[in-house]
């Protein structure tokens, strides 16, 4: 909140402050030995005329770097979010373009983008975290099947032998940024391909394209951020920066304590806060070189990914059934053991935590009514049923459930047979 000015001031998450204090501090204490050897007689001031010049140099610097920095940083947000914008599009739009049809092949095809499309995203985002976690693309995501593991590897290892020159973290780094254009490739071919998975119809060419223009935005983003990432900021610059800010802060007290009065409690407070704004734009500018690590002020991007994989499990939901999302969601390690006790136990959960198991009913945000029920207390078990169990009843309410929760439709109720789990997902009943 930035109208709170108290708050603002004293709060250190995300400050520099726990870094540059004692940089303010030990400058202060070279002060304070400068005043007292003075008054022993030993005067080590000399005049201001050179450090002024040198002033406007350290500050061309620092300022300068601190803006760079700070654009890069805007630019990296910029194509992160252009990542998972494009992500949600991609599905939304091939679920959009089939949602009237629910024959098997097609409901394999929107599955496998949607899969495709997190898989994709998963190993970005660890390629943007290798620096900090050091872990290979491949290893960081659990919804890649095994086959498909290993044949990454082998088209990793062939462009490996092409670039053996390369040192051995380089060839990693540069091995975790091809992955994801990898499968960029791959999720091409799948809309590709689409007729491979016994459409009926054929794909209209534009909006065929549109799917295309898609993958192609995510890829420019991708190659945005790989160039941010791959591209340092110039060690020259920041060694001179630095160079000069250490050489004029640490002579600052010299200069100061010659020209100020006999107040010398002012001669530090001063020299505290110079060497703080100073030093702490410095600490910014390193704060905002690497946004996607761990520190206080990085991009809480794994979170942001979170929150597209859960989009993308509704719209699974929404046009395929709550088996296919259900299964989707297991694919990437999303639902628990423990997740599963507490819904036996009666607690309820967000419709975004789609699951086989979720039991539909109540009046609230966390549940959702059956057809011909007004609201029920939290809690209470009247007349539910699993998603998974109303998906079944849609697919043929002539057929007897044999779901995994057989037999719970007897103690929780039944079902209007005309119900057909979307109405009970959006709760327009």
């Amino acid at each position: 909140n930035t109208k709170d000015h108290l708050s603002i001031l004293f709060r250190l998450h995300g400050s520099v402050w726990r870094h540059v204090f004692r940089v303010c501090v030990l400058n202060c204490i070279i002060t304070f030995v400068i005043i007292f050897l003075q008054e022993q007689g030993i005067d080590l001031t000399f005049k201001d005329s050179g450090h002024k010049l040198m002033s406007v140099l350290v500050s061309f610097l620092v300022v300068s770097r601190n803006t760079i920095v700070y654009g890069r940083y805007m630019d990296a947000r910029s194509y992160l979010g252009s990542l998972f914008r494009t992500s949600r599009e991609l599905v939304q739009s091939t679920a959009a373009l089939t949602q009237n049809d629910h024959s098997e092949g097609i409901v394999r095809w929107r599955t496998e983008v949607a899969r495709q499309t997190i898989i994709l995203l998963e190993v970005t985002l660890a390629f943007l975290s290798y620096r900090t976690k050091g872990a290979t693309a491949w290893d960081s995501t659990v919804g890649i099947t095994t086959q498909e593991k290993n044949n990454l590897k082998k088209q990793m290892n062939l462009r490996a032998s092409i670039t053996e020159q390369c040192t051995g973290e380089i060839m990693k780094e540069e091995m975790t940024a091809e992955t994801p254009i990898l499968l960029i490739y791959n999720l091409r071919k799948l809309i590709a391909n689409y007729k491979q998975y016994d459409f009926e119809f054929d794909v209209p060419c534009l909006k065929e394209m549109k799917l295309y223009t898609y993958i192609d935005a995510y890829a420019q983003s991708l190659y945005g951020l790989r160039i941010l990432v791959t591209t340092p900021f110039p060690f020259p610059l920041v060694q001179m920066a630095r160079t000069f800010l250490a050489f004029w802060l640490f002579t600052m007290p010299f200069v100061l304590v010659n020209d100020m009065g006999e107040i010398r409690s002012v001669d530090l407070l001063i020299v505290f806060f110079l060497t703080y704004g100073y030093a702490g734009l410095e600490l910014v500018s390193m704060e905002m070189d690497d946004p996607f690590g761990t520190d206080d002020n990085d991009f809480a991007h794994e979170e942001m990914a979170a929150a597209v994989f859960e989009d993308i499990y509704l719209i699974v939901y929404d046009v395929c059934g709550g088996m296919e999302a259900s299964q989707l969601r297991r694919m990437f390690g999303d639902v628990t053991e423990s997740y599963k006790v507490a819904e036996r136990a009666g607690h309820h959960r967000k419709a975004t935590e789609i699951d086989d198991s979720v039991l539909v009913g109540g009046g609230s945000m966390d549940s959702i009514p059956l057809p011909g029920e007004s609201s029920h207390s939290p809690g209470s078990k009247k007349s539910r049923m699993s998603f998974f169990q109303v998906y079944s009843r849609s697919k043929d309410d002539d057929e007897e459930d044999e779901s995994p929760g057989e037999g719970k439709e007897e103690e929780y109720g039944s079902i209007d047979e005309d119900t057909i789990y979307e109405d009970a997902f959006s709760g327009d009943v």
